[in-house]
Parts: structure tokens; C-alpha cells; sequence
């Protein structure tokens, strides 16, 4: 929410172990990680962040938020969440808007890694 560009880094990291690092823009033009470090990820992603699927303001309260989904492992699918940024940095909605089907033989569906208005209604 302070007029500049800041970046979401979703690291591929193994089970339980993965977060997303959080790189703030600053007035000097350089990305600062220092400031906020990184947003570790709700207990339900065990599987961890895959995608940064979408950054914008989808609650329309001036601050970026973000679409992260999970890769799906041998057992379930993937499941994307919504971030929603704050004055005092980003929280989580745990229940997951996406939830992909259960594999089978180690094969399934994975959490849609692009959104976009499909129907085009704004």
C-alpha cells in the first residue's frame, strides 16, 4: 500500500518446508527482503507453495494480494489459496477457493497455475 512494486517468490521446496519470500520495492528502486522477510505458509500447504498464480488487489482495499497454489502430491490434489495483504504484511485465508481431484496411480490434477476473466465481465 505504498505506491511501489514489490515481489512474491515462491521457492520449490521439498515437504513441509517451503514459504514465500517477500521482496519489498523501496524508493531507492531496490528490492528489499530484509524489511518483512518471508510469510511462512499455512499448516494445511503440506506440500508447500508451487505457484504465485496471480498478484493484484482481489478485495479491493488498496493492498496486493496474491493466488498461491500447491503442487498436488500422490495423495490428493492441489489446493490454491488467497493471500491478502495488510498494512503489517500478508495473512492467509486457510480454506482453499480451489481444491483439485484426488490421484490416482500418481496421476492428477494440479491447482490452476493462471486466472484470468475468461467470461470477460470485469
Amino acid at each position: 500500500g505504498d505506491g511501489r512494486n514489490d515481489a512474491l517468490v515462491a521457492q520449490r521446496a521439498s515437504f513441509f518446508s517451503s514459504s514465500i519470500g517477500v521482496y519489498w520495492g523501496t524508493a531507492s528502486g531496490a528490492l528489499n527482503e530484509t524489511a518483512h522477510g518471508e510469510i511462512p505458509l499455512p499448516e494445511d500447504l503440506n506440500d508447500g507453495i508451487r505457484v504465485v498464480a496471480y498478484v493484484g488487489d482481489v478485495n479491493d482495499d488498496t493492498y496486493g494480494d496474491a493466488v498461491v497454489c500447491s503442487e498436488d502430491d500422490f495423495e490428493v490434489g492441489g489446493e490454491c489459496y488467497v493471500l491478502l495483504g495488510s498494512a503489517t504484511g500478508g495473512t492467509f485465508d486457510t480454506t482453499p477457493f480451489i481444491k483439485g481431484t484426488e490421484k490416482q496411480d500418481g496421476f492428477g490434477s494440479h491447482a490452476g497455475p493462471e486466472f484470468r476473466d475468461s467470461n470477460k465481465d470485469g
